[in-house]
């Protein structure tokens, strides 16, 4: 015997068996049919046995159903054909009845005494549901619960997030059994991993302690189901590109705002010292031109007119703006104009020796320096007051350059081994601070204000900890690229 499951044929036939019973609606009333087969097996069709089974998914024992059929004057029906079918508990129901549970047969014919069996398998779906036998426009029904099974999963609300030292959430869960049925159960939550970064209850109630990552594990009675986790981020607010445009947010993951809509790429924002607003490039930087963008709205154009303006970067007092022009990709310098466009645009680095680019220009916090990248390759260090340059020549391969908050070192991409690294002014103390198996985007990274933190993009957002590379990932809603980090 086996239980195999229905066909879409079958189902074709349930369909036309649910329009025989609201066809017959008055037989069935007549004969006092869907009593759960307790009733005198005096009616035309009638269950007589196994109604109002109930158990878990899947249960291991088959119910067996026993239909009686009878003629008009109440005689045995002997070799009479009966349908049987496993239906939703309503006629406009979902196909959810096709593993709520299956039978053994799907028609039967009767012995001499006008009775037929077959067996039910309880399923996979959670429920009420019907089984429904049909036979001469007469049709009866019985009722069976499929109940869930123990919780096996649990869905977690949120399962990854950030959080500011001192902010609270709650996580809110709901456990599933292995068929993905919902199953009233009572989540407890515990602190494991990191102790000292963030506290829960036991009912979820999380609170920001320290800077750092922490885990939550996610337990039914003695069973872990799960594990939640969150970052402790340090303080600040971000402005970043997205798939929604150019974006900014609290550090960690509040008050997203979309500032210029979508359809430009590689903007490269940068956040002015004041934090009123934001400059960028659009719409990329094959044609790109400069703008700001303020966060209470409203765009200005800040373009020179080159053919191609992109990696815009503020000086620290705000007075100017450092960028790359020239035509993109392969004549390019770095130029300083005055933030609000006006004023004469000079070149800041050296001649070039031919078609190259000096680009990707980030200024020291005193504004005498101004560390850039030649092709991508080279880290070259050039003063604002004298024009001498120089090469700093630990690095392998160096691709935008940013000097600290206090000056006295550079970060930038290798984009060979595709790590975010750090060296002083000088050339000393080289130090790469993301592991080697870690991809870094060599587009866009910046510090944080107080110089700790340097965050960069690697599948996603990530702040590494320049003291000791401790890295924390940054589990936002949205996918960011390019971030410029203020206070």
């Amino acid at each position: 015997m086996s239980f195999a499951r229905s066909s879409p044929t079958s189902r074709g036939l349930s369909r036309i068996c649910c329009a025989l019973l609201l066809h017959t609606l008055a037989n069935v009333a007549a004969c006092g049919g869907g009593d759960g087969g307790t009733s005198p097996p005096n009616r035309p069709l009638a269950f007589v046995g196994g109604g109002g089974a109930s158990d878990t998914i899947d249960a291991a024992k088959q119910v067996r159903l026993t239909i009686s059929a009878r003629d008009n004057s109440g005689a045995p029906l002997a070799n009479e054909l009966i349908l049987v079918r496993v239906e939703a508990a309503t006629p406009n129901a979902p196909f959810g009845s096709v593993l709520a549970g299956t039978l053994a047969d799907g028609a039967v014919t009767t012995d001499a005494q006008g009775l037929a069996s077959t067996e039910l398998q309880l399923g996979e779906v959670a429920g009420t549901w019907h089984v429904l036998a049909f036979d001469r426009g007469y049709t009866d029904s019985v009722a069976f619960t499929v109940r869930p099974g123990a919780p096996a999963s649990v869905t977690l609300s949120p399962r990854d997030t950030a959080l500011f030292v001192g902010g609270r959430y709650a996580i809110v869960g709901a456990t599933k059994d292995r068929h993905g049925n919902a199953v009233a159960a009572t989540l407890t939550y515990s602190a494991d991993s990191v102790a000292g970064v963030a506290t829960t209850t036991s009912a979820g109630a999380v609170a920001g302690v320290a800077v750092g990552r922490a885990r939550f594990l996610v337990r039914v009675g003695a069973q872990t189901l799960d594990t939640a986790r969150v970052t402790v981020v340090p303080p600040g607010k971000l402005a970043a590109e997205s798939d929604e445009g150019l974006v900014v947010l609290n550090m960690d993951g509040s008050s997203y705002r979309v500032l210029v809509p979508p359809g430009f790429q590689y903007m490269f924002p940068s956040w002015s010292p004041d934090g009123s607003g934001v400059v960028y490039n659009a719409p990329s930087p094959l044609t790109g031109k400069l703008s700001r963008v303020g966060l209470q709205g409203g765009i200005t154009n800040l373009s020179t007119g080159m053919p191609s303006e992109t990696w815009p970067r503020y000086s620290a007092d705000g007075q100017y703006l450092f960028f790359s022009g020239g035509w993109y990709p392969d004549s390019i310098d770095t130029y300083r104009m005055r933030s609000d466009g006006t004023g004469p645009v000079v070149r800041v680095t050296p001649l070039r020796p031919g078609s190259t680019r000096y680009w990707k220009a980030s200024p020291s916090p005193d504004g005498k320096l101004l560390a850039y990248s030649e092709a991508g390759f080279v880290l070259r260090v050039v003063s604002l007051v004298d024009g001498t340059d120089r090469i700093i020549s630990g690095p392998a391969q160096a691709e935008s350059p940013r000097f600290s908050p206090d000056g006295n070192w550079i970060a930038y991409a290798n984009n060979f081994a595709y790590s975010i690294e750090i060296i002083r002014v000088d050339g000393t103390g080289l130090r790469v601070l993301t592991p080697p198996l870690m991809w870094t985007d060599d587009w866009g990274h910046d510090w944080s204000p107080d110089g700790q933190w340097i965050i960069f993009s690697s599948g996603g957002l990530h702040i590494v900890r320049v003291s000791d590379g401790l890295i924390l990932p940054l589990p936002f809603k949205h996918v960011l690229y390019e971030p410029s980090w203020h206070q």
